[in-house]
């Protein structure tokens, strides 16, 4: 309780040098900053706050974006796989006509020296 006694002759000082502020035109300077100063805050808490809302906007698009790539990579992959597959199977017909290609050659050789001697 003491201390509220002390800081009563403090406010009885202060109050003629308030008073006389708020007639003068430092005090009316004064409040027009802090008006102006409490609009730059509400503009700058809005922009923040509509920057925020654009970044969320933005990963959300980055975020379907990349879901949408590691979806078409994978299909790319998949039909790279099945296109290798699809070669091996080729390679391997084509070395069997290649194998048949030569026994039927062969055979004609023989049947062309066969019918040669015969003759």
């Amino acid at each position: 309780m003491s201390v509220f006694l002390q800081a009563a002759p403090v406010v009885k000082v202060i109050e003629p040098a308030l008073t006389t502020l708020d007639k003068t035109v430092i005090g009316a300077l004064l409040v027009v900053s802090w008006v102006i100063a409490c609009a730059a805050i509400y503009v700058l808490v809005k922009v923040q706050n509509a920057r925020v809302s654009d970044q969320k906007e933005a990963s959300a698009k980055l975020s379907t974006t990349h879901d949408k790539m590691v979806e078409g990579f994978g299909k790319f992959k998949g039909t790279v796989e099945q296109l290798e597959k699809a070669e091996q199977t080729n390679q391997q017909v084509l070395s069997g006509l290649k194998d048949q290609v030569l026994v039927l050659g062969n055979k004609i050789d023989m049947l062309i020296m066969h019918r040669g001697v015969s003759s």
